[in-house]
């Protein structure tokens, strides 16, 4: 039992955890009889279902994953087009007040394609300010409240893909902890009711039942 405990990092699909679980129970529901002898009762059998069917419904992690991908492919299309953007606020801002211009010098971002995502929200909010205080001079190169707004638009998608992706992320670790944790346990109580299947059929040397509750695992890591 202790040997098991202690190397139960289940390198094994948690697919084939609920194959096991599944077959252990029509096991226990045969040998209930033989399990009470032991102390296992309906009650037990009752808590280990429940943890079962708890454990099927966390989702797992290519669950996750997949929102993840989602989210950052739409941020991605995001970005691209907020750069696009301040391009063009600073090649009007050149226009309006020179290429020499403080303002201009002010206003200016040498690197927009290399800026990080904070970096660009940043920019972005200094655009936008910027081209609030000089609305009118910008209109007159080709800069309309209507390319204003769909900046603005553009800077509250991008904040809201950060925080959703951020937020995914946490809850992919939090679910991958809590998945490994009930797997742990499953897997736990598992090996405890086959001990006593075992012990038990060994005793009344029936080698048939006996294998019923010997744990054919398939060992390869599972993918997380």
């Amino acid at each position: 039992m202790n040997k098991n405990k202690q190397n139960s990092n289940l390198r094994f699909p948690h697919s084939q955890l609920i194959i096991l679980s599944e077959r252990l129970l029509i096991f226990l529901e045969r040998d209930a009889n033989i399990f009470e002898q032991y102390g296992i009762k309906e009650q037990h059998k009752f808590a280990f279902k429940q943890k079962l069917d708890d454990f099927t419904k966390i989702p797992e992690n290519k669950e996750l994953v997949l929102g993840q991908r989602l989210i950052t492919k739409r941020k991605k299309e995001i970005i691209s087009k907020l750069k696009e953007q301040l391009r063009q606020i600073q090649l009007r801002a050149q226009l309006a007040f020179g290429k020499f211009s403080e303002k201009y010098n002010d206003l200016r971002v040498k690197t927009i394609s290399t800026l990080t995502e904070q970096g660009l929200i940043d920019a972005t909010q200094k655009y936008l300010h910027f081209a609030e205080n000089n609305a009118e001079l910008l209109m007159e190169f080709g800069f309309t409240k209507k390319d204003y707004l769909m900046v603005k638009d553009l800077l509250n998608k991008m904040e809201e893909a950060v925080f959703d992706l951020k937020k995914l992320q946490s809850r992919q670790k939090k679910m991958s902890e809590k998945r490994k944790s009930a797997a742990e346990e499953i897997y736990q109580t598992i090996v405890s009711y086959s001990e006593i299947g075992k012990m038990h059929w060994l005793k009344y040397n029936n080698e048939i039942r006996y294998r019923d509750y010997v744990l054919y695992l398939n060992k390869k890591t599972e993918k997380k």
